[in-house]
């Protein structure tokens, strides 16, 4: 009995100890003095062990997905298309003329909660984004069109709107896990959308150690072994 007592007791603190390793939330800050960025760069930012790598992207309802400059600023991201002059306001991330966007390249799967937007002036703040698992070549959007993105591995858009104002807004994100986020100005609204991308929170999950996993199937295989033996026992 006091044998059975200590198994039952070591099981249940080995399980304690395998969900205590939950998920936790990561924040990434895109801010700094990195200026507009030339056409197809990417720029790689790191927090809680996970690197995003981040693209700028503006579409050409001819052609197609095209890669764009993805500029630093200490408001955050934002995003100069081929077609325009890098100035202000046209370097944040717009729907006027192209639609502009930011890819989110995760090294390892995150579940996004929120990303900060910053219109740098009073602007409309609504957003389009999609979330999804993708291959991970840096040019991988080249070409592509909105239709073409689920078979890439992107979920359904969605749309989310702002409102008008010069303030900083947390735009939640609804996802599982993925590695990889699309996100910009909104598709077919009803005004020009400009803001800067200032960061990045979501949580990544942590799996158990190995050893931890062995060990609490050992307890488990342990305490059954106790119970067949005393009811052959008490037979």
């Amino acid at each position: 009995m006091k044998q059975a007592g200590i198994v039952r007791m070591t099981v249940m603190a080995l399980c304690l100890i395998g969900t205590s390793t939950g998920a936790h939330a990561i924040t990434w800050t895109f801010t700094g003095m990195g200026g507009e960025g030339t056409i197809g760069n990417a720029r790689t930012f790191t927090a809680g062990g996970i690197t995003i790598t981040a693209t700028a992207w503006s579409y050409d309802p001819r052609a197609g997905f095209q890669q764009a400059r993805l500029g630093l600023w200490p408001t955050g991201l934002g995003v100069c298309s081929v077609t325009e002059r890098c100035g202000n306001p046209s370097h944040q991330v717009d729907n006027a003329g192209q639609h502009e966007f930011v890819l989110f390249q995760f090294s390892a799967p995150v579940d996004p909660i929120s990303v900060r937007i910053d219109p740098y002036g009073t602007y409309d703040r609504d957003v389009s984004y999609w979330t999804g698992n993708i291959s991970l070549p840096s040019d991988l959007l080249v070409g592509e069109t909105y239709s073409s993105l689920t078979g890439l591995g992107f979920f359904s858009r969605i749309d989310n709107n702002g409102t008008v104002s010069s303030r900083p807004r947390d735009v939640p994100i609804v996802s599982p896990a993925v590695n990889a986020l699309l996100f910009g100005a909104r598709l077919n609204g009803g005004g020009d959308d400009y803001f800067k991308i200032t960061s990045l929170t979501g949580s990544a999950a942590s799996v158990p150690e190995p050893s931890i996993l062995l060990l609490i199937s050992l307890g488990l295989l342990s305490g059954v072994w106790f119970r067949v033996r005393k009811a052959r026992l008490l037979s």
